[in-house]
């Protein structure tokens, strides 16, 4: 599929082994998907003991399924570029209906003789425990009992995607996408940014009542998937959906109460002083952008961006610049905001053409070179890690993700003098401090899922619980200052309805760029060649290995993160 947003780069095909190119359709159909998974499963059934037909079924099914990956991103990037375009939703909907759950259900047949075959001890040898490890989670966690559910619950979503991505706000007597709020939340002008800030807020709460609807089915259609499961909650199956291996809820319950304890003193004495500079007892929603001393904006364009960019990382040295260049020239980033465009950014793959791709909203604020940097560092990741075979081990599980694209944020500032020209210090320490005020939040969000989930809580039950996880975490911002959005500033947040519980990720991947950035501030070369090393390894560890592996500490232990704050402390401006 190729749109007026998304280029044709089928000439970085893969040259397949078991696909005939002659054979490959350019538009997919439930029966072709089935039919070739049947003869994977077939091959399955013939193996017997033999080992190497055993490794031949897994680098088989990887090639076919990074064709499908292929098609799957292109289908979903398609869409989220312009979700007012008939065709590509009516495409979008065919691929969540007639096609995702073939693949969703022969997938897991497949994987499930891989992880019953006799050669277990081969396979491991080859291609290292967490693939095996990868393949008995998605049986665990994956079942066609719950494929129709999986179907539905797609629908559901879609209905968000459309309502944030025809969202519009006031600004300044123009009318703007929703991915503008972020840059008017930088308006010097008091009464602008408020009026902005509350134009944002009054078209979510106009929504409230779908978005209410939309997470009770979302809600409902995730618990019947547990249940069919045999999941105690849905909190224990998105946890097996995420593959988390090494950590669980209690442990993600043991680094709320770290953050607590570590961060939020440090965050709010910093939101405090932002108050006291506004004259202000606490810190309204609409200020959280201001700063005493004001961020330096970029002073390049939006359309100077890339150009810009490329230069940044060629000065980091081939292995940063190389890769960026080749995302450029190849069109493979998705930079500005517009009508219709779906909120947020985010990175993907074209694993068939092993090439990423990143998708910004970028509307001419510092946000936007921090977010670019953000989504680079997993296209990064990627690109390093595109020739591991199989698929299933080129990237890490999502904690594990977040710390390429958080560290590089770090990394990049001593480089980023043609974005900021003499604003680049002050630029730069506000953007380390901008790092931890936001880790609470996070900390909030994660709170607030596992008690809606785990109290299996209504509207006013969510509302009540987004307010003591807010007070709890954000004690410095004036939660009072609008009625709606203390209770549900959580409405506003895509992960609780689109990827549930993939939030507190970030801030156990903060935690370690963190002290990577540190490290680099001591040896700046020690500090890039390990997170290279890091991307390099893809997902062939679990999040808590590829910690050690890199040399860091492990941020569930409240000794580490207790040590990293008393490193960041002189960073942040409060002594």
């Amino acid at each position: 599929m190729t749109t007026a947003y998304l280029p044709d780069i089928s000439h970085r095909s893969i040259a397949p082994k078991w696909l005939a190119p002659s054979d490959l359709p350019e538009r997919l159909e439930g029966a072709w998907v089935q039919a070739r998974y049947d003869e994977i499963i077939a091959a399955c059934e013939a193996a017997g003991d033999d080992a190497e037909a055993w490794i031949e079924i897994v680098l088989r099914t990887s090639e076919f399924e990074s064709f499908l990956g292929s098609h799957g991103s292109r289908t979903g990037v398609a869409y989220r570029q312009d979700t007012e375009d008939a065709a590509v939703t009516a495409e979008y909907e065919r691929w969540n209906r007639e096609i995702s759950p073939v693949i969703s259900d022969a997938s897991v047949v497949v994987a499930r003789h891989i992880v019953e075959s006799p050669a277990a001890a081969a396979i491991d040898e080859r291609f290292g425990v967490q693939f095996l490890k990868l393949a008995a989670n998605a049986v665990r966690a994956h079942d066609p009992v719950n494929t129709a559910l999986g179907t539905e619950l797609s629908d559901v979503l879609m209905r968000h995607t459309r309502i944030f991505g025809k969202g519009t706000i006031q600004w300044r007597g123009e009318t703007h996408p929703l991915s503008f709020a972020r840059k008017a939340a930088l308006d010097e002008d008091r009464d602008e940014r408020h009026a902005a800030w509350q134009s944002k807020v009054d078209y979510v709460e106009a929504h409230a009542g779908e978005l209410q609807e939309i997470y009770d089915e979302a809600f409902a259609l995730r618990a019947k998937m547990a249940e069919n499961l045999g999941q105690p909650s849905y909190v224990d199956l998105r946890y097996l959906e995420m593959s988390r291996f090494d950590w669980n809820a209690e442990d993600a319950a043991q680094v709320r109460g770290a953050i607590e304890r570590h961060l939020v003193p440090l965050a709010s004495a910093l939101q405090q002083l932002q108050a006291d500079a506004l004259g202000t007892d606490k810190l309204h929603p609409a200020d959280e952008e201001i700063q005493p001393v004001a961020v330096p904006q970029p002073i390049v364009g939006i359309d100077e961006q890339l150009v810009t960019a490329a230069s940044v990382f060629a000065s980091m040295g081939e292995a940063f610049g190389a890769p960026f260049r080749m995302l450029v020239d190849e069109d493979l980033i998705d930079l500005p905001a517009r009508p219709g465009k779906g909120t947020g950014a985010f990175c993907t793959s074209f694993p068939f053409e092993r090439v990423p791709f990143i998708f910004c909203n970028s509307v001419g604020s510092h946000d936007d070179i921090i977010t670019l940097t953000h989504e680079y560092g997993h296209a990064l990741q990627g690109w390093r890690s595109r020739d591991i075979e199989p698929i299933d081990l080129q990237h890490p599980t999502m904690e594990a993700c977040e710390i390429h694209s958080m560290t590089l944020e770090l990394l990049v500032l001593p480089y980023c003098t043609p974005f900021f020209g003499d604003g680049l210090a002050e630029f730069s320490r506000e953007h380390v401090k901008s790092t931890l005020t936001v880790v609470p939040y996070m900390a909030a969000i994660d709170e607030f899922q596992h008690r809606v989930f785990e109290e299996e809580l209504d509207a006013e039950g969510r509302a009540a619980a987004w307010r003591d996880a807010a007070q709890r975490f954000q004690p410095a911002l004036d939660w009072g200052a609008n009625e709606f959005y203390g209770g549900n500033r959580w409405l506003f947040q895509l992960h609780v309805f689109q990827s549930p519980f993939y939030y507190l990720d970030y801030a156990l991947a903060r935690i370690v760029s963190w002290e990577l950035w540190l490290n680099s501030l001591e040896d700046e070369a020690a500090a890039l060649e390990s997170y290279l090393t890091l991307c390099s390894l893809g997902g062939t560890k679990p999040f808590r290995e590829l910690v050690r592996e890199a040399g860091l500490g492990d941020p569930f232990d409240e000794a580490v993160i207790e040590r990293t704050m008393t490193r960041l402390r002189p960073h942040l401006g409060l002594d």
